[in-house]
């Protein structure tokens, strides 16, 4: 999948001494998930929601993920933070910041 990135999460992606890739790292208890592991939320658990949401990191003491909002040109539109694993497949919990 060909995805427009953020430039700051292009950077950020990058050092990984700076993010880690692995629970208990440098953003815990946070950790941004490898490319392999990525997904997309929506195909993951159909018919929550029509937006195309890229999960790229993921909490490690609970459910919650952070997701990009891909426009239909495959834009990272907006940062979502959404509990995964839930009855209805996932639910929203925040939005964070919509991307220019």
């Amino acid at each position: 999948m060909n995805i427009k990135f953020p430039d700051s999460y292009v950077w950020l992606k990058e050092k990984e001494k700076i993010v880690g890739f692995c629970e208990f790292s440098q953003l815990q208890p946070w950790y941004y998930l490898h490319e392999n592991a990525c997904f997309l939320a929506n195909e993951k658990w159909p018919g929550v929601t029509k937006d195309r949401l890229f999960v790229f990191t993921k909490r490690q003491d609970n459910d919650e993920l952070a997701c990009f909002k891909l426009n239909i040109h495959n834009e990272a539109i907006e940062v979502l933070l959404i509990n995964g694993w839930t009855s209805e497949g996932f639910e929203y919990i925040e939005e964070w910041i919509a991307l220019n």
